[in-house]
């Protein structure tokens, strides 16, 4: 099973900006898990290309 780096960010698009993004989850306790910003933008990155993956193919991830 696929996870995303960011449990919350299951509900954020792929073509979501990061300020879009931060105000979708930043109110989330989750988003917390990780401390520095520059962790946080990597994940984010990350799940960006693994989200846009998915939607190509019509497959989207949910963290159960």
């Amino acid at each position: 099973m696929l996870t995303c780096p960011i449990p919350v960010l299951q509900e954020v698009p792929s073509n979501s900006s990061w300020d879009n993004a931060m105000r979708m989850i930043v109110n989330d306790p989750r988003y917390g898990a990780l401390k520095k910003m520059n962790e946080k933008k990597q994940a984010f990155n990350e799940y960006k290309t693994k989200r846009a993956n998915e939607e190509k193919v019509g497959f989207i991830c949910y963290i159960v």
